[in-house]
């Protein structure tokens, strides 16, 4: 696969998706605090976000893990989104979610990213994707083909748990 991929089309114009740098990292934590305080307000209490979305929490690690594609439009990064091995589960991938810059939203970002994620597990020789869907991120997955497997709690912070729902998705 190759590492870099444009589109130009009236609801993503100019956009590139390209394999992020590990220089990125500071800038793609930053971007996935924001996208979860917008995107997480209108289905998690302001007390279990603010116990939740602290910077250097170690939850968030996973997220920035491997397989990292960011979204970027004239210079600037609009989303990311990556996945890595399921550990215990062979030809499954876990998909780490999907982030887009809060006011990006609804351009089809999201869905560009996650096209791209998808080619690259069934390159790597991965069947299935796995994730653990925020609970406003819920529909948008819905609607990209992965179903429900189950409605749970993680633990976010210490003492602290949030309600997802575990999805899968036959690539």
């Amino acid at each position: 696969m190759a590492g870099l991929f444009s589109f130009g089309d009236s609801m993503v114009e100019q956009m590139t998706i390209r394999r992020a740098k590990n220089a990125e990292h500071k800038a793609l934590m930053s971007l996935m605090l924001r996208a979860m305080r917008h995107g997480g307000s209108k289905s998690y209490s302001p007390e279990l976000l603010a116990a939740w979305l602290v910077p250097g929490n170690e939850v968030f690690e996973f997220y920035l893990a491997r397989n990292l594609f960011v979204a970027e439009r004239q210079g600037k990064i609009t989303g990311f989104g990556g996945w890595r091995p399921e550990i215990k589960k062979k030809n499954q991938a876990r998909l780490a979610s999907i982030y887009v810059e809060p006011g990006e939203e609804g351009k089809g970002i999201g869905g560009k990213i996650l096209e791209i994620l998808i080619e690259d597990m069934l390159e790597a020789g991965f069947v299935l994707a796995r994730l653990y869907a925020m609970l406003n991120a819920h529909p948008f997955y819905l609607a990209h083909g992965f179903v429900d497997v189950e409605h749970t709690e993680i633990p976010v912070a210490k003492g602290v748990k949030a309600p997802v729902v575990i999805m899968t998705k036959l690539l």
